[in-house]
């Protein structure tokens, strides 16, 4: 069995449209930002051993909680997205009004997405360019265990996904390295 696949960037790169992707096979169990859906390292552990299904998270914030010995055991890719990019993506799509205005504004993320952006290129395997990703999406699947199909990619090329706030969820973050201060306390727009 290959290893797992953890594939991060920073928000706004693309993330939801792999995992996305990568549901569409079958043979995978791919997830999006799967921190967030449990509560424990161990209950992360259970599906990223799980034998059955090659497991994927896709994931911006959240790559942080990880326990960092799981490195060692996946493959870890970065898809990289020019750092302003991300910023005026994520201001374009929330309200004036919103926390991520109010609290972060344009300098708030500059730190904390250039912070993300320096630890990712610290502990990943891979790094593919954000406009090279199409290119590369038959690469990754040789770390997988499922055939790459160039018709999934069209379909999901062709698909408009929806990523305005309406289909945005707030949660709060379970942090389980009580270290990562960044995350402590905090809320977080799921995309």
């Amino acid at each position: 069995m290959k290893l797992p696949l953890l594939i991060c960037g920073l928000p706004r790169s693309r993330t939801f449209w792999l995992y996305k992707y990568f549901s569409e096979y079958e043979n995978l169990n791919s997830n999006h930002e799967h921190t967030l859906k449990v509560n424990s390292v161990s209950d992360f552990c259970l599906e990223f051993y799980d034998p059955s299904k090659q497991f994927i998270n896709v994931d911006a914030f959240n790559f942080l909680t990880y326990d960092h010995g799981l490195f060692e055991k996946a493959t870890v890719i970065y898809i990289e997205k020019d750092l302003e990019r991300c910023i005026q993506s994520t201001l374009d799509i929330f309200p004036e009004d919103s926390f991520v205005h109010t609290k972060y504004n344009y300098e708030g993320l500059y730190e904390s997405y250039s912070g993300l952006r320096d630890f990712y290129r610290n502990h990943v395997n891979l790094v593919i360019d954000y406009y090279d990703l199409d290119n590369n999406i038959e690469y990754l699947h040789s770390f997988l265990e499922v055939e790459y199909d160039p018709d999934i990619h069209k379909k999901m090329k062709e698909m408009v996904l929806n990523t305005s706030t309406a289909y945005f969820s707030k949660r709060t973050v379970s942090v389980w390295d009580p270290e990562l201060k960044f995350f402590q306390g905090d809320s977080y727009i799921n995309d």
